[in-house]
This record gives structure tokens, C-alpha cells and sequence, in this order.
């Protein structure tokens, strides 16, 4: 969320996401033809800033972007995980750090893979040649570290047909690859939590696979054999109709939002290994199996959110944006079919999760 302008920004510049979908898009957003009024912000400086339309000039981006830095918004560094010599580890807590520099004392210390890749990415992007991109490649460096030391036989151990964690039995979820480790030390959090995150998973991969492209960070040794190993791992469990915990670490389902992510990482590794010529260590067709059935269970699902099982079915769902942007795994009509959805998570002062969200109701 705190770089989300200066990564729009940068969107705008580039033009990322294409004449017809941005114009279409905008075309979309009249403020009469929403559901709820915006409201007025909290910072009286923020005020020429927060309207529907017309939408930002890139001068106007520049200067809002100005204005956070100023006030320390876009300041990255107080979540910044730090050793016992104070030293930063490279990936980011869940919460801002104490007045001790620490994150004692805070139920969210941990370090979310999900979280931390999407990070990665937007410091990469928006600072692709300075201190950014090396925050980035810290992070996924600690990332790639923890789960080479600490979840690489548990995904073994499914391969290799040893354990089965596709059931319903809550404890099995444990033996899923931790998508949340302790970022201070590197370890894993041993209190029981729900692992059963796919999306997680795909964010990293995906995040790795980008920085390789851009040739920042090369996939070589054992990040190149770990992602292989994910993508078995990931067709062992069917992926593509496993009932995981999603982006809101809920209720078991099958979500659009995590099919997304394995999809794009499925996509940016076949174009890695094409372009530096290697060989994907994985079996031979796992590749090809997880892009045609995730693709053909996100074709049957979207623009859902979840359609199984049908008590949890959910036709509009703020997670299912990231299919658009960043991981670009939609065309521009299924993107705005999206987007007008997530109408009805608008409010007057936030976007809700989803109706009925948990938190805000």
C-alpha cells in the first residue's frame, strides 16, 4: 500500500497498462456511477488529491508522492526486519517497528511471504537501479533462504507421495510449506497456522522469476532448483483445484486470487529458462500441466472470486485486482469486469476486502 504511488506513477509513465484498458478504465470511474460518496480525508493535505475524477496528472503523482516521503509514508526501512545485532535480514515484519527499533510485543512480527513479495516487487520497480532493488533482492534472498533450509522436505516429503496435506484435517496444514516465517532470525514460526496458501507461494516464484528477467538477480543453484521443485510441488497438490485459505487466510475454497499468482510465475519461468536457455529442473511436463489447468480453471471461474464450494461463493473480491496488475494473467476485458465488481467493496473512506468482510463488519 505505501507504494502504490510511487508505483502508479511509474505506471503512468511508462504507460504500463496500455492505452485501452487505462482509458477504458477511466471512462469507467465517474464518481455518479458509484456506489458511495468519497469522503474527506483526514489530512487536510491530502484533499486535492482524493477525487474520482478527473484522474491524476502525472505532475499532480510527483507532487502527492513528494508529500509522503516528506512525512516518512513511503519509509519502508520501520518495517524492516532486524537480527540481534540490529542488523536488517532483509525481509519485511507485518508491523512497523517499536520505539525499541524491534517488533516485540506485536501479534503481527511475522514475515508473510504474500506480503513481502509484493514489496520486493513495488522497491524493484519503482528503484529498479538504486537502493530499492536491493532491498528487493534482500528480501527474496531471506525468503529463498528460509525455504531452502526449513520447507524444502516437507515439499519433498508430498512429492515423493510420503505425506498428503490436500485433506481437511487442520493439523495437515502444517505440513504445507510455511508461508509465514520469523524474519529476525530466519526460522520458522512453530505455533500451529494455516500454511494452506498457494497464492503465497506463486507471489514468491513469480517475484523471483522478474528480477532474473530483468537481470538483477540470475536463477542459478539452488534458487533455480528450489523453484523447480515448487512448480512439483504445486502439481502434486492439483493446485489448480486445491481448496487453500487464500489471500485472506480464511475459509477453505477454490480462489480465483490464488490460482492468479501460480499462473504468472508458471508464465515467467517458461520465459526465463527460453530465454537463458536452460533446463527447468522439474519433471518434464509440469510446466505445461500447471499453465493449461490453471488456465482453465481461472477461464471457469473469473470474474468470481470463488464459485467452490458454493457456500463460499464469492462474485466480488479486492485480491482478484492483482490479476490485472501487477501479475497481468487477464486481458483487458476480463480486467474490467473486475474492476466494476469491486464496486461493491467501495466505501466512503476504504475498499472492504470483500461484502461482509470480517474486519469491517
Amino acid at each position: 500500500a505505501v507504494l502504490a504511488t510511487a508505483t502508479w506513477k511509474r505506471v503512468v509513465e511508462q504507460r504500463h497498462l496500455g492505452a485501452s484498458f487505462a482509458g477504458r478504465l477511466a471512462r469507467g470511474a465517474m464518481a455518479s456511477d458509484l456506489p458511495a460518496t468519497l469522503g474527506k480525508p483526514f489530512q487536510p493535505a491530502l484533499e486535492k488529491f482524493c477525487r474520482v475524477e478527473p484522474p491524476l496528472s502525472l505532475e499532480e503523482l510527483a507532487e502527492v508522492e513528494a508529500l509522503l516521503k516528506e512525512h516518512g509514508t513511503l519509509d519502508t526501512s520501520r518495517a524492516k526486519c532486524k537480527d540481534a545485532n540490529g542488523r536488517f535480514t532483509g525481509p519485511f515484519s507485518a508491523s512497523a517497528a517499536n520505539a525499541k527499533g524491534d517488533h516485540s510485543g506485536s501479534s503481527m512480527f511475522g514475515s508473510w511471504l504474500r506480503d513481502n513479495c509484493i514489496i520486493a516487487y513495488g522497491l524493484y520497480y519503482t528503484d529498479p537501479d538504486g537502493k530499492g532493488c536491493e532491498d528487493a533482492k534482500a528480501c527474496l534472498g531471506a525468503i529463498a533462504k528460509f525455504l531452502l533450509t526449513h520447507e524444502a522436505h516437507r515439499m519433498e516429503l508430498v512429492i515423493g507421495g510420503h505425506k498428503n496435506v490436500t485433506g481437511t484435517d487442520p493439523q495437515s496444514w502444517m505440513d504445507r510449506p510455511h508461508i509465514r516465517f520469523i524474519g529476525e532470525t530466519g526460522l520458522e514460526d512453530t505455533k500451529w497456522y494455516n500454511h494452506k496458501q498457494n497464492d503465497a507461494l506463486g507471489y514468491f516464484m513469480w517475484a523471483r522469476c522478474q528480477l532474473a528477467l530483468a537481470d538483477k538477480m540470475p536463477l542459478t543453484g539452488d534458487h533455480l532448483k528450489l523453484l523447480g521443485q515448487l512448480f512439483d510441488y504445486l502439481r502434486t497438490i492439483e493446485c489448480w483445484s486445491d481448496f487453500d485459505a487464500g489471500h485472506w487466510e480464511e475459509h477453505s475454497a477454490q480462489h480465483a486470487s490464488s490460482l492468479g499468482p501460480c499462473l504468472a510465475a508458471t508464465k515467467a519461468f517458461k520465459e526465463l529458462i527460453a530465454k537463458e536457455g536452460i533446463l527447468a529442473p522439474c519433471k518434464p511436463d509440469t510446466l505445461e500441466i500447471l499453465e493449461f489447468q490453471l488456465q482453465l480453471t481461472l477461464n471457469q471461474i473469473l470474474p468470481n472470486e470463488t464459485v467452490k464450494p458454493s457456500e463460499h461463493h464469492r462474485d466480488a473480491d479486492s485480491a482478484c485486482v492483482f490479476l490485472c496488475y501487477p501479475l497481468g494473467v487477464v486481458d483487458d476485458d476480463m480486467g474490467l469486469k473486475i474492476v466494476d465488481r469491486l464496486k461493491a467493496c467501495m466505501g466512503n473512506i476504504a475498499m472492504c476486502r470483500y461484502r461482509k468482510d470480517s474486519y469491517w463488519c
